[in-house]
């Protein structure tokens, strides 16, 4: 396997990025939907609405389960010697009581980027219910779906990937201000797949696949992601997004870039500092122009 950012000669090198490749697998933030829309869109729906959504759905076995395993992790919490120890009330307690506190602990571990399985599933779910509510309206980057649905018609198949789980995943396509979507991905992949910056998640995402890992081309926009996937030997590229964190100097030297889905589809557009595409050699000077470029868009 090459080595990330060596350079290749033209016989190692096939024409478009698409070349031996049977299967894309995507992140969601800053690939195919804006960070902004996650941020503030879908946590800015959490924040207003928990308190509502629990009061409403409070005898759901869902919600119990969920109230439960915050006192255990109260518990576990205080004999740790946490600094903050959010403790929800007993089950026999005033209904709103447990809610306010419920609520305060969601909002504490979500603002510091706690994410734990049970947590997961209960913004999950009220993202759901806004999904349904239509109070929340799935946004993809104009380029996405049009390229989905030539992906289809060439036999490539998409799989996503993130820290969301997977029933968070298929709302954003189901429900996306285009209609449903869902029909062009044949996969999810979670947090339950193992870390998005560990080699062996990838591994493992291949071997599910039933595929090796250089079918497969992973697009992303966090280079600590590209460079485990691409570890484990799969194909991999950074996608330029309005809104996205600018990418080093090393980060452009070393993977191919795009700024949009549509860059799949268009011999030489993507952006390959030190590497030929289709036998023409770019300048490292122009290459990096053109991805600094993207990034300021």
């Amino acid at each position: 396997m090459e080595k990330i950012g060596e350079k290749r000669s033209a016989d190692d090198v096939h024409c478009g990025i698409l070349s031996d490749v049977k299967a894309l697998l995507v992140e969601v933030d800053g690939t195919i939907s804006p960070i902004s829309f996650v941020k503030e869109k879908l946590y800015g729906y959490v924040k207003e609405n928990t308190q509502e959504y629990l009061t409403s759905n409070f005898a759901d076995k869902e919600v119990q389960d969920f109230v439960e395993s915050l006192r255990k992790q109260a518990t576990a919490d205080a004999e740790t010697g946490a600094e903050v120890v959010i403790t929800i009330p007993a089950a026999d307690a005033n209904q709103a009581d447990i809610i306010k506190a419920v609520v305060d602990s969601i909002s504490g571990q979500l603002s510091k980027g706690k994410m734990t399985e049970p947590l997961r599933k209960i913004v999950g779910s009220i993202w759901r219910d806004g999904y349904k509510k239509k109070a929340i309206i799935g946004e993809l980057f104009d380029d996405v779906i049009p390229a989905l649905k030539e992906l289809a018609e060439q036999g490539t198949r998409v799989y996503v990937f993130s820290s969301r789980c997977s029933d968070s995943q298929r709302l954003l396509f189901a429900y996306s201000k285009d209609g449903d979507q869902s029909e062009y991905i044949s996969g999810y992949f979670d947090a339950l797949t193992g870390p998005r910056t560990d080699k062996d998640t990838y591994v493992k995402i291949a071997k599910d696949l039933e595929m090796a890992p250089s079918d497969v081309l992973y697009l992303t926009h966090q280079s600590t992601e590209a460079t485990a996937a691409h570890a484990a030997g799969m194909k991999t590229a950074l996608v330029l997004r309005p809104g996205n964190p600018k990418l080093s100097d090393k980060d452009l030297e070393t993977f191919l870039t795009i700024s949009s889905f549509s860059d799949l589809f268009s011999e030489g557009k993507a952006e390959v500092p030190q590497k030929k595409v289709c036998h023409e050699e770019p300048s490292p000077k122009k290459s990096h122009q053109a991805a600094h470029a993207a990034q300021a868009q």
